[in-house]
């Protein structure tokens, strides 16, 4: 058997091993998928690129013991990935539609949605995950990839810049 024979049987060895771990491992990759995403059809459209991107790549794994690590790690990449895009695509409307039922003046409202798209993308990000998406400190410090220490830091300066410029517009915080 030559070397390219061997990397064909590797790589089909390794695809087998990730499918047979991805069938009996369905509910986990799914409540992962859920913990980050917070929404089942989105859930499930994770977990579907995750799949695709697991399989797609099964010529990268050298080792098979560490297929479970491995997969998980490009689920919650792909979930971060998905959050990210979300984000950027989501409108200004929708973020603040999560506020409508607050006693806020509808100018206090554009004042606040102004501050937040000011703010830089990394910030914005973690104020709207944490703020908006209820997201606990640990998690935005796994979907960012993050230290939690960094993540409560950027949160504190993102705050404190929020802070600034509603008090620069009037609005006493």
């Amino acid at each position: 058997m030559n070397s390219k024979d061997s990397e064909i049987v590797l790589e089909y060895t390794n695809r087998r091993y990730i499918e047979d771990y991805i069938i009996n491992n369905q509910k986990y990759l799914y409540r992962i998928a859920f913990s980050y995403v917070k929404n089942k059809d989105d859930a499930f459209e994770v977990v579907q690129n995750t799949i695709y991107k697991s399989l797609s790549s099964s010529r990268l794994i050298k080792d098979l013991n560490s297929v479970k690590p491995w997969v998980t790690r490009i689920l919650i990449n792909t979930s971060f990935n998905f959050l990210k895009k979300r984000y950027r695509d989501i409108t200004n409307d929708e973020v603040f539609d999560s506020v409508e039922d607050c006693n806020v003046s509808v100018l206090d409202k554009i004042i606040l949605k102004n501050a937040l798209e000011n703010l830089p993308i990394k910030l914005k990000t973690i104020v709207i995950l944490r703020f908006f998406e209820d997201f606990k400190i640990k998690d935005i410090s796994n979907i960012l990839d993050m230290n939690e220490n960094t993540v409560k830091t950027n949160l504190y300066k993102a705050l404190k810049i929020l802070k600034i410029n509603l008090e620069e517009e009037g609005i006493n915080v």
